[in-house]
């Protein structure tokens, strides 16, 4: 509102990518789309870079960013990978380190959401390469815990559980609490990988309780949906241990 009246179209792609990620993270995906889609059209990279500087990140990378995110969630992979490869190319172009990590740490999560193991871990390391040199901490734990996940689904599934757990662990420090029922989303998969759903069933139930606090429901079906493959992975070891003992 404040935008508007004041005739600031920087303000205003700002607040609508502020609106959209909020909505998105609410789980309200169809709304956030709406806004976030508003502020790409609004977007101008020339006309709009000073105020990168003043908001302390790119806004039409954010918008481009979660716009991904969103057409995935409703069903539109390939547009999404299309903003998706649009918000690394934009923040590339904003020569703004902190836009870029942000770009990159989204593009890792997006290509997540894809099952895409091997871009995941490209991400990552780009994102630690980076957040390293220019000293963003928060960016270094997120890089860290990405790149657990894609480690535990390429056959490293042990080391992908140890960078995920120190990743949960420093990312809770920080005090950010939005994304951690994603991550722990992430800890649960992993261990269905080497055969331990009861450890993965604790980390989803704490990932529940989060959404519950947090109002952040944005993965809260796809902790649903990991926490019903793992009933069913333990129903079917349990069988077969019962199984076993009945041969013997």
């Amino acid at each position: 509102t404040l935008a508007q009246r004041a005739q600031d179209s920087a303000m205003l792609v700002a607040a609508q990518a502020a609106l959209g990620r909020t909505l998105f993270f609410q789980g309200t995906v169809a709304s956030a789309h709406t806004y976030l889609a508003q502020g790409i059209a609004l977007y101008d990279l020339h006309q709009h870079h000073a105020s990168v500087f003043r908001h302390g990140e790119d806004a039409g990378v954010v918008c481009h960013s979660f716009a991904a995110w969103a057409l995935w969630y409703r069903g539109y992979p390939d547009q999404g990978l299309t903003r998706n490869d649009e918000a690394v190319t934009l923040a590339q172009q904003s020569v703004h380190p902190y836009s870029l990590a942000f770009a990159l740490t989204c593009a890792a999560q997006f290509h997540q959401l894809r099952r895409e193991g091997r871009a995941v871990q490209a991400c990552a390391e780009a994102v630690l390469s980076l957040a390293r040199e220019q000293g963003f901490p928060l960016w270094v734990v997120i890089g860290g815990i990405l790149r657990g996940w894609a480690r535990a689904h390429q056959g490293q599934a042990q080391e992908g559980i140890a960078q995920i757990t120190q990743g949960l662990r420093a990312l809770q420090a920080t005090g950010v609490e939005t994304t951690r029922s994603y991550y722990l989303g992430f800890l649960a998969e992993a261990h269905s990988v080497i055969g331990q759903p009861e450890v993965g069933l604790r980390a989803l139930g704490e990932a529940l309780t989060l959404v519950d606090t947090t109002g952040a429901r944005f993965y809260e079906a796809e902790v649903y949906r990991l926490k019903g493959e793992l009933l069913l992975q333990q129903s079917s070891d349990n069988q077969a241990e019962a199984e076993t003992c009945f041969h013997r």
